[in-house]
């Protein structure tokens, strides 16, 4: 429910994460979703989809190769975000990173798929969820990923921790 008729007619994860208050759940009904910039996390929220294979979530746009615009999504520092349920899709566009995190949170039964930045060579990047900034953890478990250029889930820097369990990977992937 985050369009309204006659001002706009598509739904956008955005408009609900904005409209949100912290610690409210999203709902993602079944369908596609195309965000035309980056979602910026900026409250704790939990967003469920109604299922893995029937919620899918694709970005309309190229993401930067360089700080936080890396990331098609983006949740901040000091924020708790937790998913479920949904695929993040990059099919047809360059994705260095689906999410760029910066809180703490969890990931269940997510599927990420073709997140690349460049598949024909330099650069060679393409991240699923890069969780970094020294905070505490970031939990993935029974998620899929799918053709992801370079990294599946990468915990980066002195505290960032999490534990990874459950998951699945086919295509081309690695987990550091």
């Amino acid at each position: 429910g985050s369009f309204v008729a006659g001002i706009n007619t598509n739904a956008k994860v955005q408009r609900a994460v904005d409209v949100a208050t912290a610690g409210d759940t999203i709902f993602i009904q079944d369908g596609t979703y195309i965000e035309g910039s980056q979602v910026v996390i900026d409250k704790d929220l939990t967003v469920d989809g109604q299922s893995r294979v029937g919620t899918v979530l694709t970005p309309g746009y190229d993401t930067a190769t360089g700080g936080n615009a890396r990331g098609w999504w983006l949740v901040n520092a000091g924020i708790d975000l937790d998913v479920s349920g949904l695929t993040y899709d990059g099919t047809g566009n360059s994705v260095w990173q689906a999410v760029r995190h910066l809180g703490t949170g969890s990931f269940d039964d997510v599927a990420f798929t073709t997140i690349q930045y460049s598949a024909s060579g330099s650069p060679y990047a393409g991240t699923a969820i890069a969780a970094f900034g020294g905070v505490g953890a970031v939990d993935v478990s029974n998620s899929f990923f799918d053709t992801i250029g370079r990294i599946g889930m990468q915990y980066f820097g002195a505290g960032t921790t999490g534990t990874f369990s459950g998951n699945t990977y086919t295509g081309k992937a690695c987990l550091t």
